[in-house]
């Protein structure tokens, strides 16, 4: 599949798994939030590309959902958000490109570029009871797991969200740091060495069967 520019939309998976292998508050669950977003501007890979986690519930799914999450989040007319929905699609849609071509999978965080740094909000709510599956691998981009911290999450360390996602001991979670290009990597049973952050999201690669993650939040 290829975006609106030609560029095959599968290098954006490719570069994540290849750089892996290479390597506010918020209020309660079922009350609506607004929370301040910053989205760090591109620079030399992976610099500037910004994991987002989007609430279970927000306004940004449906056929204009897509410019109102450019809107939001105060993107210039090159800014593009991308969603590998895991199973081996990606979808690319730039904010001043036109019409939207595809609509948000709930569920699944996106990446976020933009020339310039730019600071926005995301709104919605989260969902205690929502079931996200994470795909096992298979051939690029399937199994390129874009998942999203949630804004009232309890888990702080990826080796919690190893433990309530029920993933195996060859799973990998993968944190970037988009202000810096920094590539955080935690292979699960192991000690945690960085935190989760969250609204972001983060790269979970698993080998060893399907999983379906219930995270726990407050």
């Amino acid at each position: 599949m290829r975006g609106p520019e030609g560029r095959p939309l599968w290098i954006a998976a490719g570069f994540l798994i290849v750089l892996v292998a290479s390597s506010g508050s918020a209020t309660a669950s079922n009350e609506g939030f607004s929370l301040s977003k910053r989205t760090y501007p591109l620079g030399g890979r992976p610099k500037g590309w910004n994991l987002v986690a989007l609430p279970a519930r927000n306004p940004y799914q449906g056929p204009r959902g897509l410019a109102v999450l450019c809107h939001d989040l105060n993107l210039d007319a090159q800014g593009q958000i991308i969603q590998i929905d895991g199973q081996g699609m990606v979808n690319t849609h730039v904010c001043g490109g036109g019409p939207q071509q595809w609509n948000l999978i709930p569920g699944i965080g996106v990446i976020v570029q933009d020339p310039q740094l730019r600071d926005g909000r995301i709104v919605g709510t989260d969902d205690p009871a929502k079931s996200v599956a994470i795909v096992n691998m298979g051939p690029l981009p399937k199994g390129t797991n874009v998942f999203p911290v949630d804004y009232n999450t309890i888990d702080v360390t990826p080796e919690d969200l190893c433990h309530d996602c029920g993933l195996s001991d060859t799973a990998t979670i993968s944190r970037f740091d988009a202000s810096t290009g920094m590539v955080f990597t935690h292979q699960c049973g192991q000690a945690p060495a960085w935190e989760l952050v969250k609204g972001e999201a983060v790269l979970i690669v698993e080998s060893q069967g399907t999983r379906f993650c219930r995270p726990t939040i407050l």
